[in-house]
This record gives C-alpha cells, sequence and structure tokens, in this order.
C-alpha cells in the first residue's frame, strides 16, 4: 500500500502572508489520518490542525473525491461525495473509499467574516505496498527570554520516527521536517531539519502578547504529527 501524500492549498484568504510560519488569518496547517492507509472500506481516522484569530470555532466541510490527474484540489469541486460537516468538526472517522487508487479527502473550512480556505490529503488506497507510519511529537517547549528577550522553541521527535526506506535505498532513513508557526511575534525558520531535535527562535511582537505556536512534523511520505505551546 502506497502512503498517503499531504496535498495543503489555501483559497481565498484575504491576508497577503509574508512568511509560511505567520499566522493573521484562518489557516489550515496540516491534515492526518491514522493509520496512514488503508484497504478499501479500512475505517481511517482524520483530523486537522488549525488556527484561527476568531473565538468561534469555524464551520468544517469534508468531502472525499476520485483525485484528479494534476493533484489539484480544485478540480475535485462539484465531484466529492459528502463525508460530514459541523462547528468545529475538525476530526472524523471514515471508511476508505471503494474503489483503490488515489483520492482525495477534502476539507473546506469557513468562518464570519473570512474567505474559505481549502485543503486536502491524498489518500492512497490499496494493499499491495507497505504502509507508512505517522512520526510522532512529544512534545514542544518554549525556553526562558535571554538578554534580547528572544526564547527558543524546541521540537521533540519520538524515537523511531524516521523509518527505513525501501530496500535497495542503501539503508537511507526519512529525512525529517518541521513547519513552525507563530501568531505573532517571528520565529528564525519556517522549516527545518534534523535528526532527533529540532530548534529555532522566537522573537515576540512589542509590545508581547499571548502567542499560540505550533510545530508540525512532516516524513516526506504522508506521515505527519504536530504539537503545541503557548505563551502568556
Amino acid at each position: 500500500m502506497r502512503p498517503l501524500v499531504l496535498v495543503l492549498a489555501l483559497a481565498g484568504c484575504s491576508d497577503s502572508l509574508d512568511r509560511s510560519s505567520e499566522l493573521a488569518g484562518l489557516r489550515v496547517l496540516a491534515i492526518a489520518a491514522e493509520p496512514t492507509g488503508g484497504a478499501p472500506g479500512q475505517p481511517l481516522s482524520i483530523r486537522a490542525l488549525w488556527w484561527s484569530p476568531d473565538t468561534a470555532p469555524p464551520t468544517f466541510r469534508w468531502s472525499v473525491c476520485r483525485a484528479p490527474g494534476d493533484g489539484s484540489i480544485e478540480a475535485c469541486a462539484g465531484e466529492e461525495r459528502p463525508l460530514d460537516e459541523g462547528p468545529g468538526l475538525d476530526a472524523l472517522t471514515i471508511d476508505a473509499p471503494a474503489e483503490a487508487g488515489e483520492h482525495l479527502v477534502r476539507l473546506s473550512l469557513r468562518a464570519d467574516a473570512q474567505d474559505e480556505v481549502v485543503a486536502a490529503k491524498r489518500v492512497s488506497v490499496g494493499d499491495d505496498e507497505p504502509r507508512n507510519l505517522n512520526p510522532t511529537l512529544e512534545g514542544l517547549a518554549l525556553g526562558e527570554p535571554d538578554g534580547d528577550g528572544e526564547r527558543e522553541l524546541v521540537a521533540t521527535i519520538g524515537e523511531g520516527s524516521a523509518e527505513a526506506l525501501d530496500e535497495g535505498d542503501d539503508g537511507d532513513e526519512e529525512e525529517l521536517l518541521v513547519s513552525w508557526y507563530a501568531s505573532s511575534g517571528e520565529v528564525d525558520d519556517d522549516r527545518s531539519f534534523g535528526p532527533d531535535r529540532f530548534a529555532t527562535r522566537w522573537t515576540p511582537a512589542a509590545p508581547p502578547v499571548p502567542t499560540s505556536f505550533f510545530a508540525v512534523l512532516r516524513d516526506g511520505r504522508g506521515g505527519v504529527a504536530w504539537a503545541s505551546a503557548a505563551s502568556e
């Protein structure tokens, strides 16, 4: 079974983001599936990591469709089969589509006074190849301020998250990547690589405000995990 490959897209977002790490408007940061693949009809748990500046939860609309050849989410519009919808519905369990092949689990996210945000997870349904496992993030820690007021953000990666690649790849392991997000201030890195420990630095806004932080870990083969932290 081939792994699920993550596909994310934003549509109609009114905020122009200079950096992907800046959280200024409604966002979908990641979608995960557990397990990462399934035979036709096998239950899959789907969940989304999202952020909104509003206190009211946005409305989630989930659907699934046959994946278009070009991989675009827009091509799925009008052809999808509804799954579920409702305010704050950021997780659900579905049965893998009955037809083997590539599918998109599609999420449309909408909040009051904000444009629609669309994201999707590419699902490979079948049983002919080994399954890729999701990596794990054990936590996200925010360090104490240094002399300049900057603080370190450290994501702790779970043991065994970097799986060995297929035979014939000279024993290589997956290359893990962390994407960083902050709702105020600025992080040094939008993304970072590393074998077992990932870190970046955060400069708070002036004056400082309560801030949400997220670290999203990806293994490049559809596996994803995340962790969050907050400053007072």
